[in-house]
């Protein structure tokens, strides 16, 4: 009986009026046996498809939400509807009033506010550009030219990487083309050349990379990007005093609405530093290779070089979520079967992410485990008692 009622579900069907045959009595018998269902989020959840939702550079957010103000305080209005409207077509479905908020700084005077004299930038329009670049070099991301249009399109393993710098194209800051020891990045109708000195690629136990650059002025420059929760540990003090509790106000709104976010820093050294630090990291790399022991000892150098960094900004990204997940997970909450979401995002983006695919609802007890201490493991346990106990009650 059961097997015929699979038969006959129209909504089981590929097309309708093709015929579904049962060829396994006992497989839906196993699936009902079913108690736990552990998922990815990021393409299985999700499309795997990045939209580039917002960004907060230097302490100003842009978004479709807040309107341009000029250097007269005037009002400077842009197309604002919807976050899905107004998307520019052959796009990585940039916000259209996001796109035209960018493009007015970078072609406007304005100076930033409250001026500090250990800013390196006089005028707003210098820090995006300068945001624009670390997406330009800090990536993984390949070039290709499509011959038909002159234009360039992106591939890479992460898809967050290439709708980044894909955005930062349309912006006019274009990747364009990279070598074993050489970055090529066109801005505006000028093409520059960056020499790669050192790159340190992203870790799941790092949580950020990091590329060393040589200028096309000569000047050193480290581009970081990464987690919020690691790069802002280290941010100079211009940054902590300055631009910390703007952009940790952006990034709140951001996990709110489920973002994935990105967190990009600038650090400019002198020669002597560079050649200093690379003496002892190129050291330290041939005696790690034969002791495993003092990997520990390459990872401490390596933050010395990152440390003290100028805070410059954060994207944020919309990842869809599939077709009907909602429906879905809502089913199998119905019936009984616990469902785990795996993902890497921050806490408060998870919670998000939780609600809008309705693993979470307005009845759901969410408890929060997490790290606050150096004592890891036991602050996670004691946590984990916690909620037992608030468990027990409950039941």
């Amino acid at each position: 009986m059961q097997a015929l009622m699979i038969q006959a579900d129209e909504r089981l069907k590929q097309d309708p009026g093709d015929d579904m045959k049962v060829l396994n009595i006992k497989l839906h018998e196993n699936l009902g046996a079913i108690k736990y269902i552990f998922s990815d989020k990021t393409g299985t959840l999700t499309r795997n498809e990045m939209y580039f939702h917002s960004c907060s550079i230097f302490g100003l957010r842009y978004d479709h939400l807040n309107p341009i103000k000029s250097s007269e305080g005037e009002e400077n209005h842009t197309d604002c509807n919807g976050a899905g409207e107004n998307l520019n077509e052959n796009s990585y479905f940039i916000h259209d009033s996001v796109k035209k908020k960018l493009l007015y700084h970078l072609k406007s005077e304005e100076l930033i506010e409250n001026f500090d004299v250990r800013n390196p930038f006089k005028f707003r329009k210098q820090a995006i550009m300068e945001f624009l670049l670390g997406i330009c070099l800090n990536h993984s991301v390949i070039p290709e030219k499509v011959e038909t249009t002159n234009e360039f399109s992106y591939s890479g393993p992460s898809p967050d990487e290439v709708t980044i710098v894909s955005i930062a194209n349309e912006i006019g800051f274009s990747f364009i083309g990279l070598t074993s020891d050489c970055l090529t990045v066109s801005i505006g109708d000028q093409l520059y050349q960056y020499q790669i000195l050192k790159k340190i690629d992203y870790t799941s136990e790092r949580k950020r990379s990091s590329i060393i650059v040589r200028c096309p002025d000569n000047s050193i420059k480290l581009f970081m990007k990464g987690a919020d929760s690691v790069v802002l540990k280290k941010i100079d003090n211009f940054s902590l005093v300055n631009l910390y509790k703007p952009t940790t106000k952006d990034l709140e709104y951001f996990s709110e609405n489920g973002l994935r976010i990105f967190c990009y820093t600038v650090r400019a050294m002198s020669h002597e530093e560079y050649d200093l630090w690379e003496k002892a990291y190129e050291e330290m790399i041939y005696e790690a290779i034969s002791n495993k022991a003092m990997r520990k000892n390459v990872e401490t150098i390596i933050d010395e070089i990152e440390n003290n960094s100028l805070l410059l900004g954060v994207t944020a990204l919309e990842d869809k979520l599939q077709d009907n997940v909602g429906e879905v997970l809502s089913s199998f909450i119905d019936a009984g079967i616990s469902t785990w979401m795996l993902t890497g995002d921050k806490l408060d983006t998870a919670e998000s992410i939780g609600y809008s695919c309705k693993l979470f609802n307005d009845d759901t007890e969410v408890f929060k485990i997490k790290e606050l201490s150096s004592s890891i493991e036991e602050d996670i346990l004691n946590e984990i008692k916690k909620c037992k106990l608030v468990l027990l009650n409950l039941y």
